[in-house]
């Protein structure tokens, strides 16, 4: 198995075992930042675990090392660097200044609604985004072997996947997801809202598959 499939598999692990613990914590404890903090440990040891353990054995010759370092390229990795800092701000304004305009113009209680389409949306998405974490590796190795028709198979699944689990079962069972998370009656949401939401998030769900398959 690639290092770097072994990677994604201890990440999903990882996040797993954080949901599991966190339900735990819900279940038997009060509310708690320093316990919540606990909850997703098991994400970060599993991402930690995953990018040094592999370097201490059989590719020990690839680990970074600080002597190995070329400062000749420091200006261009700092000017790319730049780059990517400019887009993360860009998008940290455009998501995180959306709830200011909502209750400037709708209200505070649309920002509530919005809040909470915009949540249930994204578990979702994030559920794509650990299905789809595996075949990254894969499908680079696929590639190098020339299995393209495998590439093209996954490709038609993964979309599949998509369809289910977006358009069946978040949009179709809105109602009883919001009422399983938040309770019934806590907050009336208009379908008109979730509908747009589902929109919103459907299309980087078709779109990210040909993020991880660049080729096909």
């Amino acid at each position: 198995m690639q290092i770097s499939t072994r990677r994604a598999a201890l990440l999903i692990l990882g996040q797993f075992l954080s949901l599991v613990l966190i339900l735990i914590l819900i279940k038997t404890t009060t509310s708690s930042l320093m316990l919540l903090g606990i909850g997703f440990m098991p994400f970060s040891i599993a991402g930690f675990v995953g990018a040094i353990f592999p370097f201490g054995g059989k590719y020990q010759k690839y680990r970074p090392r600080i002597d190995k370092i070329n400062f000749s390229y420091s200006k261009d990795l700092l000017n790319l660097g730049l780059f990517f800092f400019v887009i993360q701000i860009a998008f940290i304004i455009q998501y995180q200044t959306a709830n200011f305009i909502i209750a400037q113009n709708f209200g505070t209680e649309d920002v509530v609604s919005y809040n909470v389409v915009f949540k249930y949306f994204g578990l979702l998405e994030m559920i794509s985004i650990i299905f789809v974490a595996p075949f990254w590796s894969a499908s680079t190795e696929a590639f190098m072997k020339g299995d393209i028709p495998w590439i093209r198979s996954s490709i038609k699944h993964y979309n599949r996947l998509n369809v289910l689990l977006e358009g069946g079962v978040s949009l179709c069972y809105w109602q009883e997801g919001s009422e399983l998370w938040l309770g019934k009656g806590t907050v009336d949401i208009d379908f008109q809202l979730s509908l747009w939401g589902f929109h919103f998030s459907m299309s980087p769900f078709l779109v990210r598959v040909y993020r991880f398959f660049k080729w096909y």
